[in-house]
């Protein structure tokens, strides 16, 4: 790698779910550079995606052997849509690479502090305002889940397969349901429904999917009786519950290929299901290369893997290289 350089611009591609995005420099004829999302300010790094997208921020790259540039550390300038800024998204001077630098300084470094009550309760509401609506493709995959079920589902389990969102969220889709023992169902609406049949609950709107809500601290006595096999558990391959695999066949022409796992075979990968480095990319040959990714089944009755994730690993220079087998 080429020795670190320091430079202005803003943020304008950010995937919160892959954890990565790109920097626009300002100076006029660079490529856009890439971050991790572990490079932003600690309490940015689980905001969405609208919250990041158009920050000013001065940041550190450098040049891997490939000629890609690779942010090395940022910190950030001014909010999307905030002025005030070294070097405005337009009109703002450009830097020169390795020129002498005024850049505003990296923000000193914080010890992390316990996150108090009040600050919970007084975002509260504004961060319910800012939740955006589930997509449409979210929707149907967690009716498919309740329809799989019977059309309800322990809410506490249901947590464990669909993470990282707000009750009040699915409220306008799904009906939730309180039973004798204090545990609460979320249902398909119009499902009859133990205890009455569909009587919906209030459900304070700050707490997340994901918290174990289901049984509180104690003794063996508050756990259910252990699953006797995983096949009680009713697990299927989705964008969460993900499949092991490697790519044993690639046509660079196409940029597809053909990917198996443990008990599939002749899997299709599209370049469309590929990381958004590596889509398009005809230099790069995936034979031998591990993947994660989810799996359906096309209206002809092939395998297909969605969501690929391609895992890397160190290589000797301080940089990283492809995982293959």
């Amino acid at each position: 790698m080429t020795p670190g350089f320091k430079t202005t611009g803003f943020i304008h591609k950010y995937n919160q779910e892959r954890a990565y995005g790109f920097i626009k420099a300002d100076e006029p004829g660079r490529d856009d550079v890439y971050f991790h999302q572990k490079q932003l300010p600690r309490d940015m790094q689980n905001k969405h995606s609208r919250e990041i997208i158009g920050s000013k921020v001065g940041f550190e790259f450098c040049t891997t052997k490939d000629g890609k540039d690779r942010c090395d550390s940022l910190w950030v300038i001014s909010p999307p849509g905030g002025g005030g800024g070294y070097g405005d998204r337009e009109g703002g001077p450009a830097r020169r690479r390795g020129g002498p630098g005024d850049l505003p300084p990296p923000p000193q470094e914080r010890p992390p502090r316990r996150r108090k009550r009040e600050d919970k309760d007084r975002n509260k509401d504004r961060n319910k305002e800012d939740l955006p609506e589930l997509e449409l493709d979210l929707v149907q995959d967690m009716t498919h889940f309740l329809e799989d079920h019977g059309g309800s589902f322990d809410f506490g389990k249901f947590t464990n397969a669909f993470r990282g969102y707000k009750k009040c969220q699915l409220a306008p889709h799904f009906a939730f349901s309180s039973q004798g023992d204090g545990h609460v169902l979320v249902a398909l609406r119009g499902t009859q429904l133990p205890e009455g049949g569909d009587v919906e609950v209030e459900l304070e709107d700050d707490d997340d999917f994901g918290i174990e809500e289901e049984y509180s601290p104690g003794g063996e006595g508050d756990l259910p009786p252990l699953a006797e096999s995983d096949r009680d558990l009713g697990l299927e391959p989705s964008f969460a519950l993900r499949l092991l695999g490697r790519i044993v066949e690639w046509d660079r022409r196409s940029i597809s290929g053909i990917a198996v796992t443990e008990g599939y075979q002749n899997i299709q990968v599209d370049t469309d299901a590929l990381p958004q480095e590596l889509k398009d990319r005809r230099d790069v040959d995936l034979v031998g290369c591990e993947v994660t990714f989810g799996l359906e089944t096309t209206p002809d009755g092939k395998l297909q893997a969605q969501d690929v994730h391609v895992l890397l690993m160190p290589d000797d220079d301080g940089g990283w290289r492809l995982r293959r087998v």
